[in-house]
């Protein structure tokens, strides 16, 4: 690239820039390690039971979603969505579908894939109520800051009469 040539633009993966302080964060450990998890869950499915492979795959494919978003720091450029809703739904429904699916293979382990499926199901599960609890908390907080006490709507109200 020459002085008077225009600068090069990112195209591609190229483009996506993650920040690397994400992955050492509180919510980059959590996604991390329900990734780690999920995909732990869906090689002892292929292993043993492809009839339960869907679940571990969609909700890998979604939280790979969730991760690129938080990790490039998308969830502050597309701000029409509640990515915290949003991402306490992922969690909390993700959390009832592998305590389920994590108590059906260990009623049924007749063979270890299922057996280490339903003990890593169970570990993601406690990983998702902390995260839906995490999630939910910082709705709550983020309520707490934008709405006013009811004292004080009152007495702004008093004051403008």
């Amino acid at each position: 690239v020459g002085s008077g040539d225009p600068p090069r633009s990112s195209s591609g993966l190229a483009a996506l820039h993650l920040d690397p302080r994400f992955l050492k964060s509180r919510r980059g450990i959590i996604l991390g390690s329900e990734l780690i998890l999920l995909l732990l869950m869906f090689i002892c499915y292929a292993v043993s039971a492809a009839a339960f492979l869907t679940a571990p795959l969609i909700f890998t494919i979604i939280n790979i979603v969730f991760f690129v978003v938080y990790a490039a720091n998308y969830q502050t450029k597309l701000t029409h969505i509640n990515w915290t809703c949003v991402d306490f739904l992922r969690a909390a429904s993700s959390a009832v579908i592998f305590l389920i699916l994590s108590i059906i293979s260990a009623a049924t382990s007749h063979e270890g894939g299922m057996a280490s499926a339903a003990v890593f199901g169970f570990m993601l599960t406690l990983v998702l109520i902390y995260d839906a609890y995490d999630s939910y908390r910082t709705i709550v907080s983020d309520q707490d800051q934008h709405v006013p006490a009811a004292g004080e709507s009152q007495s702004s109200n008093l004051d403008a009469e």
